[in-house]
């Protein structure tokens, strides 16, 4: 878009500043500012500018000095209609938002806010969604397909591309669709912390199976229940023999271990198993039904982390893992208390893993994090320790949805407290059942220091595990980013 265009095409119509200005309903400042190169306008009041110059979209786009205006004449761009077909668009490729993130060269934290219309691409964002959707002009802008009778002389067309479109690849690989919680057993996706969210669809809200055109109870203004992906961590087992052999032959891994093939990162872990793991369902299984060994060398591939959007301000999103992702203790040694401010828990989450998941990717931001009475759901906890500030955090019990007394949502609550834990969890002796585990969470038991609150299997909260349990309690971690 070249600014000195758009003063000479304002002359041409015969416009002063100050009429476009109020048409559009911006100030005259706006409008010097824009036709002086010195900014642009945004994607919304794109069509009204174009018809005010007397041009169609694309000539106004793109310098082109056609008159030819009947969209911008005809159709008003409308913010929800917009957003609501880049989501139908989307879903009818088979994209994460991630992977189209990737193809747009945006980040997925944009894809989300345009698809809730909070946002908008910018023109070469713009120009990328409609080679990628295979869309003119006019029928992404104005969400609609158009018609001979609607436009004699207007022909799709695909667009010189600004921005190269690129096959989504992250720290974990190709990223060309949804990744599906991977149970052979219980296929359902789990939603996020519940007293969080009424949202109650039982699905995934970036659920790609789906390609119907009625996305109302989809595009609903809620901040939870959707899924981005961001950072990386191991979490599927390798199979494949012959990968298995060049993965053998690589000998230079990067700073967290991570060793690339292909363009994907992988990692390397010995099973340390134990006796009461092992008699779980007869002992404990990869996806594929293979029986996991005790004290075997493994390998696995580096993929991105699903998160559950759990909550949102002004300027970040509080997210809340899909998936469980590794296992920790919470305590031990002489301390071996449930104080969360000096755990080992807390530490590991800190360093090993946030170095791990987020290398490469932006880091998660510091948050203070709640651990007084008002997060344990007490009204009396002598253990309850100082607020921390942390970059990556476990849930609290009031966090994940725990009221006094009778609760007749308890049962929902329940399941959506559920995780599946991770291929690479399960070489760590971590407990599971249908490949849902136990994992940790920051809310002490209140009558003694040597236990703290679990979320097991069955998405119940129990406060009967000590901190120093090496039986396979697990991590499904919290972490809060920018938008």
């Amino acid at each position: 878009m070249n600014n000195n265009f758009l003063l000479q095409k304002r002359i041409d119509a015969g416009l002063s500043q100050s009429r476009i200005a109020d048409v559009l309903g911006y100030s005259i400042q706006t409008i010097s500012l824009w036709e002086s190169g010195k900014g642009s306008p945004a994607l919304p009041v794109w069509g009204k500018y174009a018809s005010l110059l007397k041009i169609d979209l694309e000539g106004f786009l793109f310098d082109k000095d056609k008159r030819s205006n009947l969209n911008c004449d005809t159709y008003t761009f409308k913010i929800e209609k917009f957003s609501s077909n880049l989501r139908v668009l989307r879903k009818k490729k088979n994209f994460t938002q991630a992977a189209l993130a990737k193809a747009i060269n945006a980040s997925t934290i944009s894809i989300i806010r345009f698809e809730k219309g909070t946002s908008f691409p910018s023109l070469n964002q713009f120009v990328s969604l409609c080679n990628f959707y295979h869309q003119s002009i006019d029928e992404l802008y104005f969400a609609m397909s158009f018609k001979k009778s609607d436009e004699p002389k207007k022909k799709k067309i695909i667009l010189p591309i600004l921005i190269p479109i690129v096959i989504a690849v992250t720290a974990g690989g190709v990223t060309t669709g949804a990744i599906v919680a991977r149970n052979r057993k219980n296929k359902n996706d789990t939603q996020n912390i519940s007293n969080i969210s009424n949202d109650t669809h039982g699905r995934d809200r970036d659920d790609t199976s789906s390609t119907s055109s009625n996305v109302t109870s989809d595009d609903s203004d809620h901040e939870t229940g959707e899924t981005i992906y961001y950072g990386q961590y191991p979490q599927t087992h390798v199979s494949d023999n012959s990968l298995i052999a060049q993965l053998e032959l690589l000998d230079s891994p990067n700073a967290v271990g991570f060793y690339e093939n292909n363009g994907s990162y992988y990692f390397k872990e010995t099973s340390h198993l134990l006796e009461e793991s092992l008699r779980i369902d007869g002992g404990c299984f990869f996806n594929d039904d293979t029986p996991i060994s005790d004290n075997t060398p493994y390998w696995f591939k580096v993929e991105p982390i699903k998160w559950r959007i759990v909550g949102e301000d002004e300027n970040s999103y509080t997210l809340f893992s899909d998936v469980i992702l590794d296992a920790s203790l919470f305590s031990s040694g002489e301390e071996k208390t449930n104080n969360y401010s000096t755990s080992e828990l807390r530490q590991f989450l800190n360093n090993d893993f946030c170095n791990k998941a987020f290398f490469g990717t932006d880091l998660p931001l510091v948050t203070e994090v709640d651990n007084s009475l008002s997060s344990t759901g007490d009204s009396v906890n002598h253990f309850t320790c100082d607020n921390t500030f942390d970059r990556v955090y476990v849930p609290s019990r009031v966090e994940l949805g725990y009221i006094s007394g009778h609760d007749p949502d308890a049962d929902t609550k329940r399941d959506n407290r559920k995780r599946l834990t991770s291929e690479y969890t399960r070489i760590k002796a971590t407990a599971y059942s249908d490949y849902a585990g136990l994992y940790w969470t920051r809310t002490p038991n209140a009558n003694n220091n040597t236990k703290t609150f679990v979320v097991e299997q069955t998405g119940g909260l129990v406060n009967i595990y000590y901190v120093d349990s090496l039986f396979g309690i697990s991590v499904c971690p919290m972490i809060r980013i920018s938008k």
